[in-house]
């Protein structure tokens, strides 16, 4: 009798124990579990912050390479304009000083001025564009303390943010 309550008793306890195990092994289970959906999260994140990266620098590429074929088609036009104008002034026969008349003078140094303005506009608009639409290329992407990743490209306030899964906030 002893010897089968001793039995049951050590049962009871092994049970006991067994349950306690499985619970903690199920608690485990869902922890690892969350800690998982989170991980597959925060993976989300990473992936669209680095698309976003990468189609930001494809239009700033783009962008520049533009802004170079419009840098090429004005400075070839300018060197067209300039060998034209050494080919005229070359072709120019000036007279001793004393035949030359003011009005000639005037009309020539007039035409003179209009073509460098027509000539020289192309290369005015490309300095105003320098001075006020000039790329940065610096990029930044560094995680946040709230689980999101903050980026943006310096100069474009359209690409500042800070993303956690589809929600953009506004501070960093």
């Amino acid at each position: 009798m002893l010897m089968k309550q001793t039995k049951s008793q050590h049962e009871a306890c092994l049970k006991r124990h067994a349950d306690n195990f499985q619970y903690e092994v199920k608690d485990l289970r869902a922890v690892a579990k969350e800690r998982h959906i989170m991980f597959i999260e925060e993976v989300d994140i990473i992936v669209d912050a680095i698309i976003r990266i990468v189609e930001l620098f494809s239009l700033l590429i783009t962008k520049i390479d533009s802004k170079t074929e419009f840098d090429t088609k004005v400075f070839s036009k300018l060197e067209e304009f300039l060998g034209s104008w050494k080919e005229s002034l070359s072709k120019l026969h000036v007279s001793p000083p004393s035949s030359i008349s003011q009005e000639s003078l005037s009309k020539m140094l007039s035409t003179l001025e209009n073509n460098l303005k027509v000539e020289l506009a192309p290369v005015l608009q490309l300095v105003k564009l320098m001075a006020t639409d000039a790329p940065f290329v610096k990029i930044w992407v560094q995680g946040g303390e709230k689980g999101g990743w903050l980026w943006f490209i310096e100069g474009y306030s359209w690409g500042k943010g800070c993303w956690k899964g589809d929600e953009a906030l506004d501070d960093f």
